[in-house]
């Protein structure tokens, strides 16, 4: 599951680096560090890691 969830963090984090902040580089750190891991954890939870988990089942079981 480790190795899936890395799968998982690695093209939200590169989404994160090279799009999010560059877009949001006016915005207070702190409030840019909540807003993208707001992003981050919603899209783990609700999108990469469910897609991910039923792509890899046969692996993960």
């Amino acid at each position: 599951m480790a190795i899936t969830a890395a799968i998982g963090i690695f093209p939200i984090s590169l989404f994160a680096g090279m799009v999010l902040q560059p877009a949001l580089g006016t915005v207070p750190v702190v409030a840019r560090t909540a807003l993208i891991a707001a992003i981050f954890s919603l899209a783990m939870t609700y999108a990469v890691m469910p897609a991910l988990t039923r792509t890899l089942r046969r692996w993960l079981t």
